[in-house]
Parts: structure tokens; sequence; C-alpha cells
């Protein structure tokens, strides 16, 4: 604020300082600058910008033997995520995991959960412990504890999570639903994560029950995403 940026004809720069805070104002004296003055190039606001955010942890930049594999988290910049790191880490953020539970001690999830809930179980159990490992991968990309040294990098790594256990090997529908439910209805949960997809063909008839769920969710002002 209060300073310009004039570029001469000569190639050198100097700032100039203007009685103007606002950015639009800032504009309008350096226009005012370039317009009366011949030897001026180019006049504009002195910006600020950051570098990018890279976090620290292990796997984000691993460098693999075999130079063809993948590097380290290559999809976190292939989503951009750096750059979006600088206008948020998902601070206040409760994303609602679908999934087959979690590893309740993972040290990159254990300070990051905000929920949980095993729909599978008979009767349901406050403790989603997992069946396998894709709960604990999905909610690591969403919202593992990052810069922290160790593991890996998540997209929204000031987030929360809040499992919803409902599925083992497979994933039923009367699971699902009373999942995706609860988190919309009881949690709160403005964000709901779906990463699993359908077993039956593709002329069998829509699961209207799961749909009827997602809608209720939408509704409630939650973001439903499902694997494609």
């Amino acid at each position: 604020p209060g300073e310009v940026v004039v570029e001469t004809q000569d190639g050198e720069y100097e700032i100039r300082e203007v009685d103007a805070r606002s950015l639009g104002a800032v504009s309008e004296a350096a226009e005012e600058i370039e317009a009366r003055n011949p030897a001026v190039e180019e006049a504009g606001p002195n910006y600020r910008y950051r570098t990018q955010f890279v976090p620290d942890d292990e796997w984000f930049d691993f460098q693999p033997a075999n130079p063809e594999l993948p590097q380290g988290q290559y999809w976190l910049r292939a989503i951009r995520a750096p750059g979006a790191w600088n206008d948020s880490r998902g601070d206040g953020v409760k994303i609602g995991v679908v999934d087959t539970g979690w590893q309740l001690d993972h040290p990159d999830l254990v300070s990051k959960v905000a929920g949980q809930r095993d729909f599978v179980a008979d009767p349901p159990d406050d403790e989603a412990e997992g069946y396998d490992y894709h709960g604990t991968s999905v909610a690591g990309v969403a919202a593992a504890q990052t810069d922290d040294g160790e593991g890996v990098a998540s997209v929204g790594f000031n987030a929360r999570f809040v499992m919803a256990k409902a599925c083992t090997k497979t994933c039923r529908t009367v699971d699902i639903a009373e999942a995706t439910d609860w988190l919309a209805r009881e949690q709160g949960v403005k964000i709901i994560n779906l990463s699993f997809g359908a077993l039956y063909a593709d002329d069998s008839p829509p699961d209207a029950i799961l749909g009827d769920a997602i809608q209720r969710a939408q509704k409630a002002g939650a973001l439903v995403v499902a694997s494609a």
C-alpha cells in the first residue's frame, strides 16, 4: 500500500510514495504517473508475493531407485496442491470418509480424527478399526498430518477426518447409506468421500437407496465426492 514501482525507459526501477492505500487507488496513481511522464516505461503497484510452500514429509519428494517410477506424491503436484496451500490448508474443515476404517494408532492420522463409527459391526461400534489399508490411505490423502518430517503430505493438511466404516472386502448399500446419513445429519460434515465402485452390471437399475442418502447429504449442504 502507498507504493508505486516505476520502470524508466533506461531500464531502471524506483519506488514512488503515493497517498493511496487500496489496490485500486494505487493502480490509478500508477496510471497517472505513467501518463504524466514520457520517461516512464511502465508503472504499477508494488505487489507482494510468497514462495510456494513445500512440506518436508519424507514421501512428498521421494526419489525412487528406478527413475521411470513416479517420484513421491506426484499427484499432489499434478492437481497443483502446493499453489492452493498458499490460499487454504483446510483449517476448520471436516472430511467424512466412508470406507474400510483406519489404523487407530497411525502416527500421521491419530491427531487428525474428528469422529468415527463402525457401521459394519452389529450393533455399530464407536471405533472404526481398519479392515485393510484402504480407509487409512484415503484418510491420509485427505487429512494426514503434514510438514512433520515423516510419512505423507495430504491435500487438506489442517483438515480433520471423520471415519464412517461401511466396507470390508465389499460395501453394502445399507451400511453406506447409514454412514452417509450419519456424517451429514449428526456430524455436520460438509465434504463426504466415497472411494468405491459398483459391482453390479451396467444394465442393473440404479441404487435408489444410496441415491436418496446422497441427495439428503447434498440438501444438508455437503459436497459428495465419488471415485471414478
